[in-house]
Protein backbone atom coordinates (compact mmCIF):
# COMPACT_ATOMS: atom_id res chain seq x y z
CA UNK A 1 0.00 0.00 0.00
CA UNK A 2 3.16 2.63 0.98
CA UNK A 3 3.89 1.88 -3.01
CA UNK A 4 0.99 3.05 -4.20
CA UNK A 5 0.98 6.20 -2.22
CA UNK A 6 4.63 6.81 -3.45
CA UNK A 7 3.53 6.67 -7.03
CA UNK A 8 1.24 8.95 -6.51
CA UNK A 9 3.50 11.99 -4.84
CA UNK A 10 5.89 11.62 -7.66
CA UNK A 11 5.75 15.21 -9.78
CA UNK A 12 5.26 14.63 -13.27
CA UNK A 13 8.73 16.22 -14.39
CA UNK A 14 10.28 13.40 -11.72
CA UNK A 15 8.84 10.94 -13.67
CA UNK A 16 9.91 12.28 -17.26
CA UNK A 17 13.43 12.36 -15.52
CA UNK A 18 13.49 8.87 -15.25
CA UNK A 19 12.37 7.59 -18.33
CA UNK A 20 16.07 6.95 -19.26
CA UNK A 21 14.85 5.84 -22.57
CA UNK A 22 13.15 9.27 -23.54
CA UNK A 23 15.99 11.05 -21.90
CA UNK A 24 18.17 9.57 -24.70
CA UNK A 25 15.82 9.86 -27.42
CA UNK A 26 15.16 13.43 -26.81
CA UNK A 27 19.02 14.08 -26.64
CA UNK A 28 19.47 12.11 -29.83
CA UNK A 29 16.65 14.25 -31.21
CA UNK A 30 18.19 17.97 -30.25
CA UNK A 31 21.46 17.07 -31.31
CA UNK A 32 20.21 15.77 -34.57
CA UNK A 33 18.22 19.00 -35.06
CA UNK A 34 20.86 21.73 -34.06
CA UNK A 35 23.62 20.40 -35.65
CA UNK A 36 21.57 20.05 -39.08
CA UNK A 37 20.28 23.61 -38.42
CA UNK A 38 23.99 24.75 -38.06
CA UNK A 39 25.02 23.00 -41.23
CA UNK A 40 22.32 23.99 -43.38
CA UNK A 41 23.00 27.81 -41.97
CA UNK A 42 26.57 27.56 -42.59
CA UNK A 43 25.82 26.45 -46.45
CA UNK A 44 23.26 29.03 -47.33
CA UNK A 45 25.65 32.13 -45.75
CA UNK A 46 28.25 30.95 -47.96
CA UNK A 47 29.18 33.78 -50.94
CA UNK A 48 28.91 32.14 -54.04
CA UNK A 49 32.03 31.21 -56.40
CA UNK A 50 33.45 34.01 -58.20
CA UNK A 51 33.24 33.75 -62.07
Amino acid sequence: MSDQNENENIPSGQKFYNNLILLFILGFVIMLVSYTGWGLYEILVQPGLPK
